[in-house]
């Protein structure tokens, strides 16, 4: 078996595009000089393919996290009653509240009376092409400027991943909570689209087969830990590894220094977990998490899901057919400790939600036949 192979049909499948091998290339861009290639973006893929939803938030005040956290400012212009207001002299430090309060206290207009308009957000996509939204303000949700972004280029909003600075803006949240003022450029990146005369290349250095790990036929024995969490092997499928040593500042969350036994945790590693690759059940998945968190006090709206439990992973993993076979594919990930939160099943299946997506890295992709 070509583990390329394999894994650009589970690629093709994940992103409803074709994906072909470095091999396969070669051998197709001399007998189709039309055709149009480009390479795999693999940190797309995760970005837009972690499974993510909303935890529940009946205990957390949005608006509150909105009126109280500090804006990136210098002078604001606040237009009303064809009159242009500039209040000077803001800094990092000041608050949507303050500044409220400066408006006030040269208008009269009490704060809760005040809604603050954000009249332009400038949209940059991969290709460098800029779009210019209109007449929003600091409470239009992200959901809104993705729908006036489908108006305008007929990108549907689930295909949409806005980005501002490193963060990736979630749909229940507002403008305002990203500090985004007017004027302020937000990058636009889609998912792999079908229908695209595009084929994806997967690079040759995507995966690192030094630290593949059949487990396919392994029976499950012993005790294991991965930064200092039980860590469940993924008995019955085989895990190819992703190339991601060096890729990060450091390599101590892979756990690859100074492991003395197998079965152990070593200083500075993550947490194993998994993540099913299947879009159309991230809602699914979205929907079991917000109903086994309801009701519990959590510091975060929204987080990336994953599950110590690859079985349990793989009830919203893919399935796709490679040489008439069918497979199912998983991303194995590497999880910080101490960023996310665990809630349980009485059964004792856990998941983890993690708020930043840039705490979970994923470092593998398993496979097993159905």
């Amino acid at each position: 078996m070509d583990n390329y192979e394999l894994v650009a049909a589970a690629l093709s499948k994940i992103t409803n595009t074709q994906v072909i091998t470095y091999n396969e290339y070669l051998t197709q861009k001399d007998r189709n000089p039309d055709q149009t290639f480009q390479y795999f973006d693999s940190n797309l893929l995760h970005d837009i393919y972690l499974v993510k939803g909303v935890v529940s938030s009946d205990v957390i005040d949005v608006e509150e996290e909105v009126e109280n956290s500090t804006r990136n400012l210098e002078n604001v212009f606040i237009s009303f009653s064809g009159e242009t207001l500039e209040i000077k002299n803001l800094n990092a430090n000041t608050t949507i509240s303050q500044l409220k309060n400066k408006i006030f206290e040269t208008k009269g207009i009490v704060p809760n009376d005040q809604w603050l308009t954000i009249q332009n957000v400038l949209i940059k996509n991969l290709s460098g092409k800029t779009l210019t939204v209109k007449n929003l303000n600091s409470k239009t949700s992200i959901n809104q400027l993705k729908n006036k972004i489908y108006e305008t280029e007929g990108i549907p909003p689930d295909e949409q991943y806005l980005n501002y600075g490193l963060k990736s803006l979630q749909d229940h949240q507002t403008l305002s909570y990203y500090e985004i003022t007017n004027d302020t450029t937000i990058n636009l990146s889609t998912r792999l689209r079908g229908g695209s005369n595009t084929i994806q290349v997967l690079d040759r250095d995507f995966l690192d087969p030094r630290y593949d790990y059949d487990f396919t036929n392994i029976k499950p024995s012993g005790t294991y830990t991965r930064g200092n969490y039980k860590y469940v092997r993924p008995y019955g499928w085989n895990r190819m590894a992703m190339r991601v040593l060096n890729k990060y500042s450091d390599n101590s969350w892979l756990g690859v220094n100074n492991r003395t036994n197998i079965s152990e945790s070593v200083e500075g590693e993550w947490i194993v977990s998994f993540h099913g690759t299947g879009k159309n059940n991230v809602n699914s998945i979205a929907k079991d998490g917000y109903l086994l968190s309801k009701g519990l006090r959590f510091k975060y709206g929204r987080g990336v899901y994953s599950t110590p439990d690859i079985d349990w992973a793989a009830r919203y993993a893919d399935i796709f057919v490679y040489k008439g076979e069918n497979y199912q594919v998983v991303f194995q990930n590497r999880v910080k400790p101490d960023t996310f939160d665990v809630v349980s099943f009485d059964s004792g299946l856990k998941f983890f939600i993690s708020p930043n997506d840039k705490e979970i890295r994923p470092y593998g992709l398993c496979f097993r036949k159905i």
